[in-house]
This record gives C-alpha cells, structure tokens and sequence, in this order.
C-alpha cells in the first residue's frame, strides 16, 4: 500500500471514532432541561468553521504524503510529546 492510500485509509478508519466522540457520548451524559440554554448559532459555526479547516489540512497533507516521507512529522510528533510531557510533569 502507497503511503498516500494508508493516509486516506487512516483517515476512514477514525471517522467512527470522531462520530462516537462527538455524537453518542454527550447524548449518554446530556441534560436535556440545559438544551434550550445551548447557543446552537454558535455551535453551528464552530460545526461548519471546523469542518471546512479539517477538510482543508486533510487535502494538503495528502499532498505533503504523496511527496515527502512521514519521518518529518514522526520527528515533530515526538518533539511536541517530549515537550508536552514537561511542560505536565510537575501539574
């Protein structure tokens, strides 16, 4: 499999989770007298801003896969750990 087609893939594999994540959970945890208290504008727009970025950074980072190697961003995902990790150490 071409790096681009396991990108793509990956990102199938976790729309379920982001369903369940976003839309199951708080059903099992929601207070139904606080609906009505919900801004739902603002909520809507957070929903549909999202959206357009997500699919944005998905269309360039397949880009960014088909042409160079996942090394980069494995080495900036393990510097931003290691600096994540210190910065909590103590909290």
């Amino acid at each position: 499999m071409d790096r681009t087609s396991a990108a793509r893939y990956s990102f199938l594999l976790s729309i379920p989770i982001i369903l369940g994540a976003s839309m199951v959970y708080p059903l099992v945890k929601i207070d139904f007298h606080e609906i009505i208290t919900y801004n739902w504008t603002a909520i809507v727009a957070g929903t549909v801003v999202s959206g357009i970025v997500g699919y944005v950074c998905i269309k360039y980072f397949l880009k960014f896969v088909s042409r160079f190697s996942l090394s980069i961003f494995g080495y900036y995902c393990l510097i931003m750990g290691i600096v994540t990790a210190v910065f909590f150490w103590g909290k």
